[in-house]
């Protein structure tokens, strides 16, 4: 769709220089200058004519720069252009009433409108420059439903063509009110959401996802890197008060850690040139450093990749979505390759986000010969959810797991079918359900003994765990490929 202002440069020139210094000038009622309610409810009155006008107030737009309001252009704006809606609005964008003409010769009645990338600044003109002739009445008011040609908007604006001159046209250039003016935020009805809202930022790295929590509260999850080791997950979860079009905030923080949701390792390798155990603990990956929480990395994130309904985005900005995916690709070390800097394990998780609920499905590309003594795949973090429930266990009420309980399902070979626990907050009706599938081969509990439990609470941070691999020495060759997925439920 090409820009017309250098079309329309020479069809202007003619017009002004033999009208505008006479009839069209004259024509014009001049603008009260008075703003009433600020950019708000509009406000209409009567001239000597009989007329209807705006009253001064740039509503239902307003200009992003000053402007020259002594021209015609800003002039039809503000008298001419008395209602304006956009429905099926993209929350990335501001609109703009681009160009406007009245019975003009190549133009016809054309109403042109574009939109701005709030990020980028891109604009992209919605409407094919073409002379367009309309049914309309030319002494009075008339409202047209405009639709965009490449995107989903609906505009629909109300006009009073007895304030605009027989054959007049919009100026496209540059800081002229047609280029300057940005519809009001009041006039603006964005597409309502399915399932979810992201707010991408690229820059910082900073993912935050809205959903449906309750029927008075939407939930916002924030994925980001953090840690000694900078891998993006699950840092903190937000609730908020219902919005209409689940815009993601931080109202009320129900976690904010520093721990992880995706388990460490417990990793030695067996060939190849290692050094001295450098570990203090024996973990690396998640959040694990050298010693501990901290220290020096002994895993880093290599990529991420974010997807809203299966295509990918790269673009900082907010997006509707029936599902969103963040996958996040990360190399770990073993408690014997810090020092020699080799990375022998590729962890590849992805997060599918669909309304409260995120799936999570985890690969473990063996990249050496090791051995791998643990691994507790779907953890919880923090004091939010303070009670919990086993289902198909002995745990089957909700029972505390604060103040460093220890609370377990009960041995494999007595209670197999073990598959979810549900954490709930003890002040209020606010549930976090965890599921295991076990049709994966980590599902199965492979390498757990009869003895081992299949899940548990565990220390004073309240976290609970979903142990696959626990307290073994399991050979694993390079190349092999093991595999968990489940779920984490908001409700």
């Amino acid at each position: 769709m090409a820009d017309i202002s250098k079309e329309m440069g020479v069809i202007r020139n003619s017009i002004y220089a033999s009208e505008v210094r006479g009839d069209i000038v004259s024509s014009l009622v001049k603008v009260n200058d008075e703003v009433v309610n600020g950019i708000g409810a509009v406000e209409q009155m009567k001239n000597n004519r009989g007329l209807l006008f705006n009253k001064g107030a740039k509503y239902p737009v307003y200009y992003t720069g000053g402007v020259n309001e002594a021209s015609i252009d800003h002039q039809v704006i503000i008298n001419g252009i008395l209602g304006l809606t956009v429905d099926n609005a993209d929350m990335n964008y501001h609109y703009t009433l681009r160009y406007l003409a009245n019975n003009q010769s190549t133009y016809g009645d054309l109403i042109m409108f574009s939109r701005i990338h709030k990020t980028t600044g891109e604009e992209t003109v919605l409407q094919t420059t073409k002379k367009v002739v309309r049914e309309l009445d030319r002494a009075g008011l008339n409202t047209f439903q405009v639709k965009s040609e490449s995107s989903e908007e609906l505009f629909t604006i109300t006009i009073d063509y007895s304030v605009i001159p027989d054959g007049w046209f919009s100026n496209g250039s540059a800081g002229t009110p047609f280029r300057s003016n940005r519809v009001a935020m009041d006039c603006i009805h964005y597409t309502k959401p399915k399932n979810n809202v992201l707010v991408a930022d690229f820059e910082s790295e900073e993912f935050l996802v809205s959903a449906r929590y309750k029927d008075y509260s939407d939930i916002t999850i924030c994925f980001k890197p953090y840690g000694v080791n900078g891998i993006m997950s699950m840092q903190s979860i937000y609730k908020n008060s219902w919005n209409e079009y689940l815009v993601p905030g931080k109202t009320t923080s129900m976690i904010s850690t520093s721990t992880d949701w995706i388990s460490p390792h417990q990793l030695e390798a067996t060939t190849g040139e290692n050094d001295a155990v450098s570990v203090t603990d024996g973990w690396s990956g998640g959040t694990h450093g050298t010693s501990g929480g901290t220290g020096e990395p002994t895993a880093q994130m290599t990529s991420f990749r974010i997807e809203v309904n299966g295509l990918e985005v790269t673009t900082s900005g907010h997006y509707n979505a029936d599902d969103i995916t963040i996958e996040v690709v990360n190399d770990i070390e073993a408690r014997n390759t810090h020092t020699v800097k080799r990375f022998v394990l590729r962890e590849r998780v992805r997060y599918t986000i669909i309304g409260a609920c995120v799936h999570v499905d985890t690969t473990y590309h063996f990249k050496e010969d090791v051995t791998w003594s643990f691994c507790k795949s779907m953890q919880t973090v923090g004091s939010y959810w303070t009670l919990m429930s086993i289902k198909d266990s002995p745990v089957e009420g909700f029972v505390s797991i604060e103040n460093s309980a220890n609370i377990q399902s009960g041995p494999k070979k007595d209670y197999p079918t073990v598959d979810t626990r549900i954490l709930k907050n003890k002040n209020a009706d606010e549930f976090l359900k965890v599921y295991l599938d076990l049709s994966t081969d980590l599902g199965k509990r492979m390498y757990l003994n009869d003895t081992d439990v299949l899940m548990e609470s565990l220390g004073s941070t309240n976290k609970t765990y979903t142990p696959v691999v626990i307290n073994k020495n399991v050979s694993i060759s390079s190349g092999t490929i093991h595999q968990w997925r489940g779920y984490y439920e908001f409700l």
